[in-house]
């Protein structure tokens, strides 16, 4: 009884068992929660990865696009010295009809020449990434969205 002559309902002798109570339910809830993760996080394991694999279709993807984009460069410089030279024969033309038409045919062949290379460049970066992907399969290997951004990097190139 309290001072106010009211019954506290948590008088000595039903304490004891309201506590014992609660401990068991607290001790059994954490029983099964844990119980329910072991379960899950076994059942929701992934085999390891094989990185070698992965590794290696890395490797030729990156070495295809590195060939593709030396290829392209040398294309690129071809492009640029030709033009070069054809120009500086072109400027020398006296009749300014004949001049006027070798300009522009020397332009045409330059833009030409870098269109083949961007084509022939963007094919074949668009080949590597094809066939990493199906080399990662291969492997077993879900991408991460990460490395398939990539793909959208290299078109900068």
């Amino acid at each position: 009884m309290l001072s106010s002559g009211v019954t506290c309902p948590l008088s000595p002798s039903i304490l004891p068992m309201r506590l014992t109570i609660i401990v068991a339910v607290a001790l059994a809830s954490t029983m099964l929660v844990s119980t329910a993760l072991a379960t899950s996080s076994s059942s929701s394991s992934k085999p390891p990865i094989d990185s070698a694999c992965v590794i290696t279709a890395l490797d030729k993807r990156d070495d295809a696009i590195i060939a593709a984009f030396d290829l392209y460069a040398a294309s690129e410089r071809t492009a640029l010295v030709a033009r070069m030279n054809a120009l500086k024969s072109d400027w020398g033309i006296t009749d300014a009809t004949q001049r006027k038409a070798a300009i522009k045919d020397a332009w045409k062949t330059y833009r030409d020449s870098i269109k083949s290379a961007n084509s022939t460049f963007r094919i074949a970066r668009k080949e590597a990434w094809k066939q990493f992907k199906a080399d990662a399969k291969v492997c077993k290997v879900s991408l991460p969205v990460e490395e398939s951004n990539g793909q959208s990097a290299d078109s900068l190139l």
